[in-house]
């Protein structure tokens, strides 16, 4: 049977802490890093709170992370929740093809959009930084007619013929 390093390494340390104490190996530890104690004890606390870390923030539920985002621009909120609603009743960009256009739009690649869900909070950051008459246009456009991939198509052929 073979142990991997991390287990070596915590059967070394575990015999230095018996042999020596807690005290002296974390002076030692402090000395062969060149910090005082003071610095080491700063850096465990560190480590012990980046392991401690909660599920990444991509766990976090989209609704309270765009809630933030609409609660950090006041002078726009009505017309964002009113955006967001219709975003949740996909009244607004129905499908992932039209988030990806609207960051075309406004020259921004799409990057790690996997789904109209987690990628609420990308978007409402981008409509948050529009400006109030960019976003009253939006919700002017969705009282006229709800947009579908083949109703925007539809409406240039007509505009052709």
């Amino acid at each position: 049977m073979s142990m991997s390093t991390d287990e070596i390494l915590e059967l070394e340390l575990s015999l230095l802490l018996i042999n020596y104490g807690e005290r002296k190996v974390l002076r030692s530890l402090a000395k062969v890093n060149g910090l005082n104690d003071n610095e080491l004890e700063t850096k465990l606390k560190r480590i012990h709170q980046l392991e401690k870390k909660p599920a990444s923030r991509k766990s976090r539920d989209p609704s309270k992370a765009v809630d933030e985002i609409i609660s950090r621009h006041p002078q726009k909120s009505k017309l964002l929740k009113l955006l967001y609603s219709r975003f949740q009743s996909r009244s607004f960009l129905p499908e992932m093809r039209d988030i990806k256009r609207l960051f075309h739009r406004h020259s921004l690649e799409p990057k790690n959009l996997k789904s109209r869900s987690t990628s609420a909070s990308k978007v409402f950051q981008l409509l948050a930084s529009l400006d109030e008459k960019e976003l009253e246009e939006f919700t002017q456009e969705q009282d006229k007619t709800n947009y579908s991939s083949l109703g925007i198509i539809s409406d240039e052929i007509m505009k052709r013929g």
